[in-house]
This record gives C-alpha cells, sequence and structure tokens, in this order.
C-alpha cells in the first residue's frame, strides 16, 4: 500500500488517491516534492518595463507541442530575464483558455531566449533519479 509521511508526521495511507498499479521500482510522488511550480508574467502596459522580449503565452501551448507561428512581445527587466527564461524539459501549463493544456519546453532557434507568461514547472532530480510526469 501507498503511504505519504509528510513532514515530521506519522505516514498516512494514500491507496484511495491512487488511479492504478506501477511496477515496485517507481514511487508515487506529488508534483510539489519534485517540481518547482512558478507563475507567469503578468503583462501590465502601465507597470511593466525594460527593453521588448519575445515571450510565450496560451496561444502558443498546445497538447501537440508549442506552435511559433504567432509570438508576441512584452516589455522585460533585465532583471526579470533569469526568472521569466524557459529550460530545457519545462512543462508549460495554461490557466486560461483549456485550463491545464501543457507542452514541454525544447529550445528552437531562434527563439532559445524566450520568455513567459504561462506557468511552468520545472524538475529536480533527486541523487540521480529520473521523474516522469504521465498525463492522461
Amino acid at each position: 500500500m501507498p503511504y505519504e509521511k509528510i513532514g515530521k508526521n506519522e505516514p498516512v495511507c494514500i491507496a484511495d488517491e491512487v488511479p492504478f498499479e506501477i511496477p515496485e521500482s517507481w514511487e508515487w510522488v506529488r508534483l510539489k516534492m519534485i517540481a518547482v511550480t512558478e507563475l507567469g508574467k503578468t503583462l501590465d502596459k502601465a507597470k511593466n518595463q525594460g527593453d521588448y522580449k519575445p515571450y510565450l503565452c496560451s496561444i502558443n501551448v498546445y497538447w501537440t507541442g508549442i506552435d511559433l507561428s504567432t509570438i508576441k512581445k512584452a516589455r522585460f527587466e533585465k532583471s526579470e530575464l533569469s526568472k521569466y527564461k524557459f529550460k530545457k524539459g519545462d512543462l508549460l501549463i495554461c490557466e486560461g483558455g483549456d485550463v491545464g493544456r501543457n507542452a514541454i519546453y525544447f529550445p528552437l532557434p531562434p527563439l532559445q531566449e524566450q520568455q513567459r507568461i504561462v506557468d511552468k514547472f520545472s524538475y529536480q532530480s533527486k541523487n540521480g533519479q529520473i521523474f516522469s510526469l504521465i498525463c492522461p
């Protein structure tokens, strides 16, 4: 049976939350245990400053991948660039439109400096473990 331990609390059975069986060498984890969630930039013409940079938004994210046929630009300050930059393998998730629509980011020239206003999850490796996200 799968159990979950949060902090110093006693392990709790989570069998009713497990949707299907997995191999014994695998482990069920919550997304927050293996990923960092970051919201995208809020666009506000009155407040945003800096240089215009291309960005991805919900119109670019599809179940089948990322569509670069329409690229918008917004102002980003130099200090914001590293915060909003994608990394290879980031999971981009839409909040608007088809909520939950997502795609995995892989850099495509010439837009390797792409910024974002969609949310992202960055996967963190623990002791060299490989994590997979299975989406129905």
